[in-house]
Formats: C-alpha cells, structure tokens, sequence
C-alpha cells in the first residue's frame, strides 16, 4: 500500500502533541517566537528617536499575549495557571510590586544624590510646556508598562514555568537570567546590571508564585526614571536629571545603561526576598 502523503492538519496535530510532551521544544518554540516578533518590530520601528522603545513594545504587547495564550492552551495544568489570578488580587500585588520598586529606585537615586552624583536643578515645565511634559509622561508610562509585561510574561512567566520543567529551577533561572541580560545592549556594565534586575525580578516572582508584582517593580523602576526623572536627552520628564558623579558608579539613568550603583540594589533586593523566603519555607 502507497503510505498517504501528510496533510496540513495532520502535520499540526503532530507538531501540537509533540510541543505539548516536550517541554524544552515547546519553551524553545515560545522563546523563539517571542524574540522573533520583538526583533521584527525593532526591525521595522528603530530605537533611535524619543519614544521608539515604548512604540516597539506597544505593538509586540498584543502578539506576546495571544502567542503565550495559545502555547498555554497546549497543556491543562498552564491554562489553569493562566486563569488562576483574579484581576482584582493581581492588581494588588502589582501596587506591592510598584511600591518596592520605587522605593529601590528612590534609594538608588538617594545615594547618588547624597555623593553629588545626580542634581535635579529645574522642574521640566521651566523648560518645556506643562501640557507637553504630562503628555510625554503618560505616553511613557503606558509605554513602560508594555515594556514590563512583555518581558516579564517572556523571562518570568510563561517561558520560565515551561524552561523549569524542562530543565529544572536552577537551571531555568540561569539561562533565563541570562538571556534577559543579553536581550539589552552588550555591554560589560550593562550585562550585569540587568543580570541583577533579572535576579530581583525572579525573587520577587518566587515570592508571589506569578509575575503581578514582578511587572510592578520593573514597571515603577523604568518609569521613574524616563517619566519622572528623566535624562535631559530624553523625552520631557516631570524633573529631569543631571549627571555629575562617575559613569561606572551611576551609569545613564533612564538608558538601559546601568551603573554599579543600581546593581547592589538590585542584587540587595534580591537576596533579601530570597533570605525572607527561606526563612518562611519549612525546613
């Protein structure tokens, strides 16, 4: 007997069975998707004017959710974990999340400031229109918050709850962490910078067990410093600041350039919620 030639649907019905025994195919086909949809966007709507981030990460939003909702509809037990979050809980924890990120930026603008690193010498509406700079800081804030789920659902969410059971936790937090640090530019300073944000990010996920108060902190976090005390080559900021102190200490506040300084606070952070979290773990 002639064997019948596959047809379109009996080849996705392999192709949806096999992502849906196979963890590590189904976390990489996720992972490659999403990285695929922001480079396609990034491609066609550069990084180099005001606002072209926030812009990128409007557009790829809607494609990050449909694509992790229709890889969660593989398995039972991932359509559950999506469902399981009342928005009402969620969005509590993300106002927790947003307080704790604030507060580490704050602290780390602080210290800066207590070394004459930093000065916020004018009020944005000295130098530009009142109506402008609330525009800019909406538009920054709503972009910033794109920015926040569709890393945070891709490096904290859906991609590291398939990478864990496919590799294991420690493994998965590392690659993950990793790959969160190269997804911003390659720079020494930068990787591990953002390996450290990555790091407080993954504690603050492990502390809840979903990512409402990850996307909070790392929301607060971006946009206190683009909206609220934004760089002076930068979109308008409510007080915009004025670097003094050494690169390395202070980096760029409001680029993904980060300096030693944001770095301890987030490596701060991030023991201290996984040493609360041991300590409240049976032994």
């Amino acid at each position: 007997m002639s064997q019948q030639p596959d047809t379109l649907p009996s080849i996705v019905a392999r192709a949806t069975t096999y992502l849906r025994e196979n963890h590590l195919a189904r976390g990489g086909a996720y992972l490659g998707l999403a990285a695929l949809a922001m480079q396609s966007f990034s491609f066609f709507l550069p990084r180099s004017a005001q606002y072209d981030l926030e812009r990128v990460h409007l557009s790829v939003l809607p494609i990050t959710l449909l694509v992790t909702r229709g890889f969660a509809e593989l398995r039972a037990e991932d359509r559950a974990h999506w469902q399981a979050v009342p928005v009402r809980s969620g969005l509590r924890t993300f106002a927790q999340g947003a307080g704790i990120g604030a507060g580490a930026l704050l602290a780390t603008l602080g210290i800066a400031r207590s070394q004459n690193w930093l000065s916020a010498p004018n009020w944005g509406s000295q130098q530009t229109p009142t109506t402008r700079v609330a525009g800019s800081m909406a538009v920054l804030a709503i972009g910033h918050l794109a920015v926040a789920w569709n890393e945070e659902l891709v490096f904290r969410g859906y991609g590291h709850t398939t990478l864990a059971l496919a590799l294991g936790k420690p493994l998965a937090d590392t690659v993950l962490v990793t790959l969160f640090a190269l997804f911003h530019p390659w720079k020494p300073r930068t990787l591990v910078g953002e390996a450290a944000l990555g790091l407080a990010l993954l504690a603050l996920r492990d502390y809840h067990g979903n990512i409402w108060m990850p996307v909070g902190y790392h929301w607060a976090w971006n946009t206190l410093q683009t909206a609220v005390f934004g760089p002076p080559d930068g979109p308008p900021s409510l007080r915009p600041l004025v670097v003094h102190g050494p690169a390395e200490w202070v980096g760029r506040p409001g680029h993904p350039e980060p300096g030693y300084l944001s770095t301890l606070v987030n490596l701060v952070v991030a023991v201290g919620v996984f040493v609360w979290l041991r300590r409240k773990r049976p032994a």
